[in-house]
């Protein structure tokens, strides 16, 4: 299959390479987006990184008997970015800007490539995370073996809560706060980095390139639906990240901790167009009015379904098959994709303070036919 994620907009060419910072279950996974050398050899990535990846998705979607399907359709797709490319940092710039990016319930690392590689193109580090917390599709770690030589690789399944048995918000608020703390791990890490002292697992690119050139003043957190709570509660927990992007945010896993502490920063709510109760959009309007002094937006792209800011709406070309799995609207993934990127683009550039800012304002007036500001759900009159 020829690459179907849309090439970024941006001036840079795209490299990705996977991390893994540790032995033992207690590491951080990701893969990093960043700026690249493009060389006449430079192959673009595959996209499905790992078979074990494939049974994740269909198990968590309730079709495991598709796993061949899956397979079939997505293990030759690749993305646009260039595996373990050797990264620059562009002549433009002193230091590259972050953004940390959460998952949602089933993903993994590669499930937003399209929204990382366009960061990443415009001059980001991008870290895409893979929690081991039993929400991803499927993860892995590396044990090392008794006898001190050499490795075992080690799977996490997904967790299936089911209320019969279990407590989910229980579960739910204790996976998040796990996934919290990754993100804010993930900062003493690139802190290393930019030290010059990180060395990880097997690291396939040279970190040296980015001693003294990362910027850490300019960090963002971005996250969809599990991961879009994710990064409420880091903002709850780490003044570092500046500014974030919630996708379609699950409140179910908060504690009300996280309203009550949640830092002053500046906020984009980017919402589907189908997935929210009442309930929700109460909760993720009063994470949204908990501060009066920063600017905190809430659009909603119409004809977009829960799925809009993952790759699977793209990379699925057979239009019946994408509508029948609930990866795509009434408008395509190409246009509802391309609209949320503006939006994130924007937002994190006005706020980081850097060349792409736009104001939410002008990619409303742009777009108003498919871009609302605020919900689309109908609320009590004391709830707007």
């Amino acid at each position: 299959m020829t690459n179907v994620i849309p090439l970024p907009t941006g001036p840079h060419h795209v490299g990705c390479s996977d991390v893994i910072t540790d032995y033992g279950k207690d590491r951080i996974l990701f893969r990093m987006f960043y700026p690249a050398q493009r060389t006449p050899e430079a192959k673009d990535a595959i996209w499905l990184t790992e078979p074990e990846h494939a049974d994740g998705f269909v198990t968590f979607s309730g079709v495991p008997y598709l796993a061949w399907l899956f397979k079939w359709l997505y293990c030759s797709a690749t993305i646009p970015a260039s595996l373990n490319a050797d990264p620059i940092i562009p002549d433009d710039m002193d230091k590259l800007p972050i953004a940390v990016f959460s998952h949602g319930m089933g993903g993994d690392r590669v499930s937003y490539t399209n929204i990382c590689t366009q960061l990443a193109s415009y001059g980001m580090l991008v870290i895409a995370l893979e929690h081991a917390d039993q929400s991803a599709s499927a993860t892995h770690y590396y044990d090392k073996l008794t006898d001190g030589v050499g490795y075992v690789k080690k799977w996490i399944e997904f967790l299936i809560v089911t209320e019969e048995t279990q407590d989910p918000h229980k579960i739910r608020n204790d996976q998040v706060n796990q996934r919290a703390d990754d993100c804010v791990r993930v900062l003493e890490y690139l802190d290393r980095i930019n030290e010059g002292t990180f060395q990880g697992i097997e690291d396939a690119i040279d970190f040296s390139v980015y001693k003294g050139r990362l910027d850490l003043s300019k960090c963002s957190i971005i996250g969809h639906s599990f991961g879009g709570a994710t990064a409420m509660t880091v903002l709850a927990k780490e003044s570092r990240f500046s500014v974030g992007i919630s996708m379609d945010t699950w409140t179910f896993p908060l504690s009300e901790t996280t309203y009550e502490q949640l830092n002053d920063k500046p906020i984009l709510f980017i919402n589907s167009e189908t997935y929210h109760s009442k309930a929700n959009i109460k909760n993720i309007i009063k994470l949204k009015d908990s501060s009066s002094t920063v600017e905190r937006d809430m659009v909603t792209i119409l004809g977009s379904v829960h799925q809009f800011p993952t790759d699977f709406g793209l990379l699925l070309r057979f239009q019946w098959l994408s509508k029948k799995f609930i990866l795509r609207g009434t408008e395509s993934p190409w246009v509802v994709s391309g609209l949320n990127n503006q939006l994130i683009l924007g937002f994190v550039g006005k706020h980081l303070c850097l060349k792409f800012a736009k104001e939410i304002t002008d990619v409303l007036q742009e777009n108003k036919k498919l871009l609302l500001s605020g919900t689309n759900v109908v609320l009590d009159e004391n709830a707007q």
